[in-house]
């Protein structure tokens, strides 16, 4: 990065910055509005009251945490949610499973189960469904994988989120011939997301199957 920014070459990062003043733009997701994309999501769904537990992901990883932090902060919207239960994670189905049954086992009256990703929300859903409280808490993901759209389609799962990382790409290449052109964009440079339930997902289902 450094040689680039010497040449005058510009540096654009896409999903994952840089961290180096030589670069040039960041085509990056927004966040902090992902995370509170889902928290009013959660909250319209259980009407905004009840105990809730959040597996937030890796610790220390700066996306999860941003995310996380746009939850809480729809979250405070709403003070008759409690957050009752909240742990970091890997992001893997059976981290999912065992944290969410440890959720369930301390709170028997959970309303919901925010995940930082699709993997910890289908071990969660799982442990929600092996539980018998499938109709009484619902799980929530992010990222949109197939396995996931179809628990949404099912039912097992909320909602999830659609990143269109092929949308990244696009806008990366716009970015990078507008900046060319003279347009050179100041800050974050941020993507789309679109929340995914059961009004939505057939429509993803579509574009999964080609």
């Amino acid at each position: 990065y450094a040689a680039a920014g010497k040449a005058g070459i510009p540096v654009i990062s896409i999903a994952r910055h840089a961290n180096s003043p030589a670069q040039s733009a960041f085509v990056a997701l927004d966040e902090p509005k992902i995370g509170a994309d889902i928290g009013n999501w959660i909250a319209k769904r259980i009407g905004g009251k009840g105990k809730i537990a959040m597996i937030t992901g890796p610790a220390g990883a700066a996306t999860f945490r941003a995310i996380a932090d746009g939850m809480d902060q729809a979250l405070k919207a709403h003070p008759a949610i409690t957050v009752v239960f909240r742990k970091d994670a890997a992001l893997t189905r059976e981290m999912g499973l065992k944290l969410a049954e440890d959720a369930l086992v301390a709170h028997p009256d959970l309303v919901a189960i925010y995940t930082a990703n699709d993997e910890l929300a289908l071990g969660a859903a799982q442990a929600v469904s092996a539980s018998g409280k499938k109709d009484q808490v619902v799980v929530t993901g992010m990222n949109g994988i197939p396995p996931a759209l179809k628990a949404v389609k099912s039912g097992s799962l909320g909602m999830t989120v659609d990143l269109n990382p092929v949308a990244w790409g696009k806008l990366g290449v716009d970015t990078m011939v507008n900046y060319l052109k003279g347009t050179k964009p100041s800050g974050v440079v941020p993507t789309s997301h679109t929340p995914v339930d059961k009004g939505n997902v057939d429509q993803f289902l579509s574009a999964t199957k080609g």
